[in-house]
C-alpha cells in the first residue's frame, strides 16, 4: 500500500530495493531519512562465474552472447581460482581457502570495460580478445608449468627480423612499496589498508623509496588483498619489455602467451616473457 505503482502485475525481479515510510515530525527533529546502511549477499563469488555472468547479462553487464566468450578459458580460470591455498589468519594460525573470490559491489554507473577490469584485478587475470577464435578470453596471471614452458614458442635469430628493442623502468621510477586499500569484510566493509614492501635484499643499490597507492574494491579479505598486492608489486619490478618483429611463423603466438627469447647480444637464453 505504500507504493501505488506496485500491483499484481509488477515484477522487480533481480532488483534490490527498500521502501521506507516516515512520519514527518519537525518538533522531534524527524525531517529526513538520515543515514542508513544495507547488508547485501550474493550467491556468486567464484571469479569465473562472476565474470561470465557479467559478460552475458544485458541489463547490468556487457550483454555479450555465449558465442562471444571462450568458455574453455573461463573454465580454466574457475579451476585456478578454486584451488585451495594456505593463508595465515588474524590469530596467526594456518588455514586454507579458495585462491581468489569476488566479495564486493560494482556500480552500474561505470562503463563495462572498467567493471571487467575490476573483476579481473580481484583474481589476477588478464582479459583479452583472441582474433583467431573471434572470442573474448581470460588468461590467469600465474606461473607457467614446466610443460607450458617447454612448449612455449621460441624466438631466435632464425625467426626474428630486424632489431630487438629492450626497455625497462628507470631506477627512480621503480616501485618498492605498495599501499593497498580494500573494504574489510570483518569490519562491515569499512576501508582498511594493507602495506607491502620489497625486501631490502631485492632492492637495487641507491634505490629510493617509491610507493604505489592502489585499491582493490571488490576483494574484502586481508590475505587475498595481500597476495594481490605482492603480485602487483613484484611484477611492477619485472618490467623488462622487448619489442621485435618476427616472421610469419610467429603468428601462432596469442596475446597472453608465455614465450621464450634467445639472443646472445642481450644474454638471453630461452628467457621467458609474456
Amino acid at each position: 500500500t505504500l507504493l501505488s505503482t506496485i500491483d499484481g502485475d509488477t515484477s522487480y525481479e533481480g532488483l534490490v530495493y527498500a521502501v521506507f515510510q516516515m512520519d514527518y515530525d519537525q518538533e522531534n527533529g524527524l525531517t529526513g531519512l538520515g543515514q542508513y546502511t544495507a547488508e547485501i549477499t550474493n550467491s556468486l563469488s567464484e571469479p569465473g562465474a562472476v565474470l561470465n555472468d557479467y559478460l552475458l547479462n544485458s541489463r547490468y553487464g556487457a550483454g555479450l552472447s555465449a558465442g562471444d566468450i571462450d568458455a574453455t578459458s573461463i573454465a580454466a580460470l574457475t579451476t585456478y581460482c578454486s584451488e585451495s591455498v594456505a593463508y595465515q589468519n588474524s590469530s596467526g594460525g594456518a588455514e586454507t581457502h579458495d585462491r581468489w573470490e569476488i566479495n564486493g559491489m560494482m556500480g552500474t554507473y561505470g562503463d563495462v570495460f572498467t567493471n571487467i577490469d575490476l573483476i579481473c584485478q580481484a583474481c589476477s587475470t588478464f582479459f583479452t580478445y583472441n582474433p583467431k577464435l573471434g572470442k573474448f578470453q581470460v588468461v590467469p596471471n600465474r606461473e607457467a608449468t614446466s610443460g607450458e614452458q617447454s612448449a612455449a614458442y621460441l624466438f631466435t635469430d632464425d625467426n626474428v627480423i630486424g632489431a630487438i628493442d629492450v626497455t625497462s623502468t628507470q631506477l627512480y621510477a621503480q616501485y618498492n612499496e605498495i599501499e593497498a586499500e580494500y573494504p574489510d569484510g570483518t569490519e562491515r566493509d569499512q576501508t582498511n589498508t594493507v602495506y607491502v614492501s620489497t625486501p631490502g635484499g631485492e632492492l637495487n643499490p641507491n634505490e629510493p623509496t617509491n610507493k604505489l597507492a592502489t585499491r582493490y574494491p571488490i576483494c574484502n579479505d586481508s590475505p587475498r588483498v595481500t597476495n594481490l598486492a605482492l603480485i602487483d608489486l613484484r611484477q611492477s619490478r619485472k618490467d623488462l619489455v622487448v619489442q621485435l618483429e618476427a616472421d610469419y611463423e610467429a603468428i601462432q603466438s596469442d596475446v597472453g602467451d608465455i614465450v621464450k627469447l634467445t639472443n646472445t647480444t642481450y644474454g638471453f637464453s630461452e628467457k621467458l616473457f609474456r
